[in-house]
């Protein structure tokens, strides 16, 4: 599918201005969108990394000359009310990381226009942050030539180009992994035939979806198994990629260091979320076989007649305690709390089952109980509020890490000794989302030392 590229875009009223900064670009090899300035366009851009606005968009043009700033500014405010209008017409809220230029005839607008931005009663707080904004003067631009010179000089900073070598060093490293990929696949013999360089194409991408996922899992989700394989080819091709950063410039904080414990996040919700990216798969239907998977316990299942496991094991007494909530089967909060804020830790834990069957199996899909871990959901809980030295060594409660969930940092806390099969029960309920396959190697190898560990006879 061939979609519009919104990397780099100009927003001018004046056709001939934006004809000349467009084609500065063109004559330089590089793709831009341009936007004749309409006030009814209502379908703002996401991925612009670079916007080129003139300020005067609706010709309301003041002269600054003998004016300082308080008064340009009051004169200038239905200029800045349409440009503040005109950047979220043409920028998404949610854009993402962008460099803002003024292209204008009226520099000594700009510092106006930020303040007005900046002012709440405005009500263009939530515009999309820009985290560079300059200014090209048009009158110093007059010849298409000297304006790539100028954006080069824009772009010393490294802290500036990370962004821009980023996105183009994974766009490379894509490109170049179709073209090693289109390598190895035989080609048909004749220049003018491709039946057979087709079928090898559909020989190739079958294989590697299979040994990827498996056989059966394969041909349930035959393009998750080629992504999967493919990406480490295009990962690849972004590792050996040219890095034109200067390292110091971008991380002093990790070159100037001298241990580890100096490097930290500004903010820790951004581990949190990191976390959620390194191991949380939320975006797929999956069912009870999925190794990893999170499902939902209903309680009220276990009340009913129902339930009558034809094997003799602990879970319904456990589950009889859960009604109640003893919170000393998970963790212990800490005896100073107040009894309102006990309750309410209490009342937000949601009951889960974690899968945690064997890789191999699973990769094989094997006739198999599936085996999962009781645990509980929980809105993150400070540690503070917990008596951490009653926990017991068969719970999970801080190798699993937090991660963000439903627009809220959550937790997960399992215990070790509670391992079941859903072969005969009908108590596991709608599956939440997917443990990736590194948190789940994790757990599956805590609980094998957790149920391995020697017990002796002592005097």
């Amino acid at each position: 599918m061939i979609t519009p590229q919104n990397r780099i875009i100009i927003v001018d009223d004046q056709f001939e201005e934006l004809q000349r900064l467009a084609n500065a670009f063109l004559k330089n090899g590089l793709g831009c969108r341009t936007f004749e300035y309409d006030k009814l366009y209502d379908q703002p851009l996401n991925r612009v990394r670079l916007a080129f606005f003139d300020v005067d968009l609706g010709e309301k043009g003041i002269d600054t000359s003998g004016l300082n700033q308080e008064e340009i500014e009051a004169a200038a405010t239905s200029i800045y009310n349409d440009l503040a209008y005109a950047i979220n017409q043409y920028i998404s809220k949610d854009n993402g990381p962008y460099a803002l230029i003024f292209w204008t005839k009226n520099r000594p607008l700009i510092d106006g226009f930020k303040n007005y931005v900046d002012n709440p009663d405005r009500g263009y707080s939530d515009t999309a942050k820009p985290y560079l904004i300059e200014c090209f003067d048009k009158n110093d631009l007059n010849e298409t030539s000297n304006v790539l010179p100028k954006l080069d000089e824009l772009f010393i900073n490294d802290k500036i180009k990370f962004y821009f070598e980023l996105e183009e060093n994974a766009r490379l490293a894509g490109s170049t992994a179709i073209e090693k990929l289109h390598s190895i696949i035989p080609k048909d013999g004749k220049w003018s035939q491709n039946m057979e360089y087709f079928q090898n194409i559909d020989k190739v991408l079958s294989k590697i979806a299979v040994n990827v996922l498996g056989y059966d899992y394969a041909k349930e989700r035959p393009i998750k198994g080629v992504y999967e394989g493919l990406s480490q080819l295009v990962l690849k091709e972004f590792l050996d990629s040219k890095k034109y950063i200067e390292p110091k410039e971008l991380m002093s904080s990790l070159l100037d260091s001298k241990e580890q414990k100096e490097i930290e996040f500004p903010d820790k919700i951004i581990a949190t979320k990191l976390n959620t990216i390194f191991h949380i798969e939320e975006s797929i239907e999956f069912n009870t076989s999925e190794r990893g998977g999170v499902f939902e316990i209903k309680l009220d299942s276990l009340k009913s007649d129902e339930f009558k496991p034809s094997y003799h094991f602990s879970l319904g007494e456990y589950f009889k305690r859960l009604e109640k909530f003893n919170s000393e089967l998970f963790f212990r909060l800490n005896s100073t709390l107040q009894e309102d804020e006990a309750a309410k830790i209490k009342s937000e834990i949601e009951f889960i089952a974690v899968e945690i069957s064997a890789s191999c199996d699973y990769s094989q899909d094997k006739m198999r109980n599936n085996k999962f871990i009781l645990g509980i959901l929980t809105p993150s809980i400070e540690l503070s509020k917990l008596d951490l030295k009653s926990i017991s060594k068969s719970l999970l409660y801080k190798e699993i890490p937090n991660f963000y969930y439903n627009e809220k940092e959550y937790s997960i806390y399992l215990n070790l000794n509670f391992v079941f099969s859903d072969s005969e029960l009908n108590f596991i309920g709608k599956p939440k989302f997917i443990l990736k396959k590194e948190i789940i190697d994790m757990i599956g190898n805590r609980y094998a030392n957790h149920v391995s560990r020697i017990g002796i006879t002592s005097f």
